[in-house]
This record gives structure tokens, sequence and C-alpha cells, in this order.
């Protein structure tokens, strides 16, 4: 007998005296069941993520979800992303800036803003 062929099983919901919704033991009948619709190539990348790092797709899509939501257990995890969309925040234009990172810090010592002297505006001082 193959899978789609056997007979389904009731679906069978548990309440406790209040009403509430009550967890079978070994079941996930305390989550809610929700539908997302996503094109070919993006449920693609999503199963293959899942299988890389050996879960289910639900267990991938929660721990997704739980990451890009404030507050939670995994607040911590999108930690990491804003960290890296902050890369660049403070960029200058300029290429040089890592090649004369001794002068520039020698200048800040005297209180001095190098670059902006450069920059031609007659350059500030800096307040210790």
């Amino acid at each position: 007998m193959m899978p789609h062929d056997r007979p389904k099983a009731p679906l069978v919901h548990r309440t406790n005296e209040a009403g509430a919704p009550e967890p079978c033991p070994g079941m996930l009948a305390y989550m809610k069941r929700t539908t997302v619709k996503i094109d070919d190539s993006l449920d693609a990348r999503m199963r293959h993520e899942a299988a890389r790092r050996g879960m289910t797709v639900s267990e991938w899509t929660r721990e997704a979800i739980a990451a890009h939501l404030p507050g939670g257990q995994h607040q911590d995890a999108a930690a990491p992303r804003r960290v890296f969309r902050s890369a660049g925040a403070g960029d200058s234009g300029r290429s040089d800036i890592s090649e004369r990172m001794e002068e520039l810090l020698a200048g800040l010592a005297e209180g001095r803003d190098i670059l902006a002297e450069e920059e031609g505006s007659g350059g500030r001082r800096l307040s210790a």
C-alpha cells in the first residue's frame, strides 16, 4: 500500500477544561498553520537551505521568521545581519584612508582633522 493510498487519520482537536488548545505528546498541536505563497525559485532555494542544514522546511521557516521579528529568543540570530547592514555606513568616499591611517591618527592625537584640512574647510580643531 502506497502512502497516498492509506486512509487519513481523523483530525482530533484536544482542548483543556477552559477550551484552550492542549498540546498532544509528541505532536505539534500547539503550533499554528500558516500558508505563504512563494514562487518556484524561492521554494527551491528554501528547500535546498533546509536540506543543507539538516532540518525540515517547517523548522527552517520558523527559524527564519523568528530571526526577522523583534524580541523573543531568536533576537540574537538577527544581530549579525544588523551589523552587516551597517558596513560602509562611514564611507568617506576616499580610497587612501587605510594607507594613511598612521598619519590620520597622529593628526587626531594633535586635535587636527587632516582630511577636513585637505578638503579646504580650513581644518577644524577637534576637542579632546
